[in-house]
């Protein structure tokens, strides 16, 4: 081996030096490169779900055609992923109730996966001047997290869409005054304290998750003043009514015959548990009386028109105390009720 001359040696030794840094640095720019490219292929993986909303969105008024709109939500939030994106086109909507923009919120905050997998909500407003009016009165922009969007008061007409997981006493006793005061006469608001009580407990209460579950439990509520009467709205995201009643194993064999399913049984069940009659999966008797209780006050003179729907039934309690029944063509994820506060004239 040749030896290398002393004066010669610094000159080799920084020259060595000098292409590791070249060749670290071309290393370096490689790894870089392989990571954008690798980030550019994963966001090309990203979907994009756009969920064109009817012209007529509404649970009372338009029921099927609503109810397969947010069965059309469940199904694209299902199909998500990791960083994936659901767009909600609201632009053709010509009419839209508090039931169902109270749907749409809780959809949008309760959905497990959306959180689980980051995955973005975002829309556009509707065409309707009108329609948006009724989203910024109803307290919809509350629960928009991004965006500079119109943020209205509730007002003396109504009690905006307000939310929780446990009772709220104040807000009870919050809306109880608004009645009043909307009232010509004096007026008892007692029963109705109770209903919406018993209904904030029911969301905890008969909240039995579990991984299969589409939403997390919480109770919206919102109320307005109207002419002859206070309209109210009532979202409980449990598992509903139907699947909370332990079912008799000759129920379940009902279900498997020939005239007899799960699509027309369910509004049975819920008739049940406003009668009393009902087996909740604790199979504690005191969670029994709450749902008879509602139905007591239901039937006064005060309380009208009280629906509930939950799961594939709905039913309709009218003033003699009968109780309609109806199933449902798409299944409904957890309990809406709405009912009016008459008021009475002198």
């Amino acid at each position: 081996m040749k030896k290398v001359c002393a004066k010669r040696k610094p000159w080799i030794v920084a020259h060595a030096n000098k292409g590791l840094k070249r060749k670290a640095k071309l290393n370096r720019r490689r790894r870089h490169q392989g990571k954008r490219n690798a980030y550019i292929g994963h966001k090309s993986d990203i979907n994009k779900w756009t969920i064109i909303a009817p012209e007529k969105v509404s649970l009372i008024g338009n029921r099927d055609e609503t109810l397969e709109y947010f069965s059309d939500v469940f199904e694209k939030i299902q199909l998500c992923g990791k960083g994936d994106q659901i767009y909600f086109d609201f632009h053709n909507i010509k009419y839209i109730s508090n039931d169902a923009i109270m749907y749409i919120i809780a959809l949008i905050t309760n959905a497990k996966k959306i959180r689980r997998f980051s995955v973005g909500v975002s829309g556009n407003l509707p065409s309707d001047p009108k329609v948006r009016d009724t989203l910024e009165k109803s307290g919809f922009y509350k629960y928009v997290q991004h965006g500079n969007f119109p943020v209205a008061s509730s007002g003396n007409d109504r009690i905006q869409i307000s939310s929780g997981k446990n009772i709220n006493s104040p807000l009870v006793g919050t809306i109880c005054e608004f009645v009043r005061s909307a009232s010509e006469t004096p007026c008892d608001t007692s029963g109705l304290y109770s209903i919406i009580i018993e209904l904030m407990t029911n969301t905890n209460q008969h909240a039995y998750r579990d991984d299969d579950e589409l939403m997390d439990n919480n109770w919206y509520i919102f109320a307005q003043n109207c002419s002859s009467c206070v309209k109210f709205v009532f979202l409980d995201t449990g598992v509903g009514i139907p699947k909370t009643i332990k079912k008799k194993l000759r129920e379940y064999l009902k279900e498997f015959l020939e005239d007899f399913s799960i699509f027309n049984s369910d509004s049975a069940y819920i008739e049940s548990a406003l009668k009393g009659e009902e087996r909740t999966e604790t199979g504690e008797s005191y969670r029994g009386q709450g749902l008879p209780e509602i139905y007591d006050v239901a039937c006064s003179k005060n309380i009208s028109d009280m629906m509930i729907m939950s799961g594939y039934g709905e039913c309709r309690i009218k003033h003699d105390g009968s109780i309609a029944k109806y199933s449902l063509s798409k299944e409904f994820i957890g309990t809406l009720f709405t009912w009016k506060y008459v008021k009475r004239k002198e």
